[in-house]
């Protein structure tokens, strides 16, 4: 069963050549201490999962460092914007089609996860959903080959998180990259969207849970992909010296030149 593109044509170009024309722009203009060398190796990034137009330099950023390493699995965890159903659904597809191609599934991988509890499959749950599939084509231009473990955090909150992560774990290895889909801020003027993400971000670098529950709770930082950053956080505890780098903060108004009602878009990623 391959599951059919539904942003192609929306989010990113829906022809070939054209798709392959942006991307090729977005990595020649990747930020040059991208490629810095890093002792430790590449474990996982957060990305974002706005329009390519909007937030697509900011992933190629990362994608770039990606592709500097010999990764076969990519387990990507994203929000779900329509639907909070269940926990975590899974996607059981054979593959999933991009215009650049199609990406398979580690259905190895897929069956160890379907029988843990609160693992769905439901067709309807990502019948609109972009946050998963907006970085398929990244990983098909420079992964051609890689595969996929497909997860939709649907119902997230914390303790949920720190399932996810204990379920995960067993995935930790060299040929496995973790990948967390997320925006920040929604729609604050630009000056108040930049101050909430900064904070959250000096989170993340401090690899502090706590605070960012705290400050999830209280509203005073966003992301609509909490439930993957705070899994990661949780994976991370069980690491020794994971360090993270390539950070990039940008916004929609850096693109749309419309400063009143921003989106925060950030990516970097974390060695170990």
């Amino acid at each position: 069963m391959i599951k059919k593109t539904v942003i192609a044509g929306t989010f990113y170009p829906k022809e070939k050549l054209s798709l392959t024309k942006m991307l090729d722009n977005f990595f020649s203009n990747t930020v040059k201490n991208t490629a810095d060398f890093n002792p430790k190796k590449l474990f996982a990034i957060i990305a974002p999962h706005a329009g390519y137009y909007f937030s697509g330099q900011t992933a190629a950023n990362i994608y770039h460092v990606v592709k500097q390493y010999d990764f076969k699995n990519a387990v990507i965890i994203a929000p779900s914007h329509y639907n909070a159903s269940n926990d975590f659904f899974i996607g059981k597809y054979d593959e999933y089609e991009t215009p650049l191609g199609e990406i398979k599934t580690n259905q190895q991988m897929i069956n160890k996860l379907q029988s843990k509890k609160g693992f769905f499959f439901d067709q309807s749950v990502d019948l609109r959903e972009h946050s998963l599939e907006i970085h398929l084509p990244f990983l098909k231009y420079i992964k051609p080959h890689i595969q996929i473990l497909p997860i939709i955090f649907v119902r997230q909150n914390f303790i949920n998180a720190k399932i996810l992560s204990e379920y995960l774990s067993d995935f930790i290895n060299e040929d496995t990259l973790f990948i967390i889909s997320t925006d920040l801020s929604h729609f604050y003027k630009s000056t108040v969207a930049e101050k909430m993400d900064k904070k959250l971000i000096g989170h993340i670098k401090n690899f502090n849970i706590e605070k960012l529950e705290d400050d999830f709770s209280n509203k005073k930082i966003e992301a609509c992909g909490f439930g993957g950053i705070l899994t990661l956080l949780h994976l991370i505890k069980n690491l020794d010296s994971v360090e993270i780098g390539n950070i990039q903060y940008t916004h929609s108004g850096h693109a749309s030149n419309d400063f009143k009602q921003v989106v925060g878009y950030f990516s970097c990623g974390f060695y170990k």
